[in-house]
C-alpha cells in the first residue's frame, strides 16, 4: 500500500518480502539544455547504425553522451570524436571496443575548454570492417 516517502512528491512502496522503494512522481528540478544534438547514420553494405550525440554545458565544462543502435555485432570498429582544440578530457570514454554489440551502446564523457560554447561541438565519425 503506498503512502507519502520521505521526499518531497514522493511515494513509498512496500512489499513484504522483496524490498522498499522510494521515488520522485515529479520531475527533479533543474535546467539541462544541450548545446547541440547530433545524429549521424552510417550504412556499409546493408547495415545501418545511427549515432546520437549531445553535448550539454556544465558547471566544471561539458558533458557529451554518445548514443549507438546498431542491428548486429560489429567488428573492427573506429569511432573517432575529437574534443575541441585545446580541451582537456577528464572522465568517461570516447573511445569503443573494437567489436561492438547489436543492440544500444552509450559512452559518456566530460571534458573542460575555455573556449565560445558554440565551438565545444565537433563532429563524430564511426566506420568498422564488413
Amino acid at each position: 500500500m503506498p503512502r507519502d516517502g520521505g521526499l518531497s512528491g514522493t511515494q513509498t512502496v512496500f512489499v513484504n518480502g522483496l524490498t522498499g522503494v522510494d521515488f520522485p512522481l515529479a520531475p527533479l528540478g533543474g535546467e539541462i539544455a544541450a548545446l547541440r544534438r547530433t545524429t549521424l547514420t552510417v550504412t556499409q553494405g546493408d547495415t545501418v547504425v545511427t549515432l546520437e550525440k549531445a553535448v550539454y554545458a556544465v558547471e566544471d565544462g561539458y558533458v557529451v553522451t554518445l548514443d549507438i543502435q546498431s542491428p548486429r555485432v560489429l567488428e573492427g570498429v573506429e569511432l573517432l570524436d575529437p574534443l575541441p582544440a585545446g580541451a582537456t578530457l577528464k572522465d568517461g570514454r570516447k573511445t569503443l571496443p573494437a567489436s561492438l554489440p547489436a543492440g544500444e551502446t552509450n559512452l559518456t564523457y566530460r571534458f573542460a575548454w575555455n573556449g565560445e560554447p558554440r565551438a565545444a561541438t565537433t563532429d563524430p565519425t564511426l566506420s568498422w570492417r564488413n
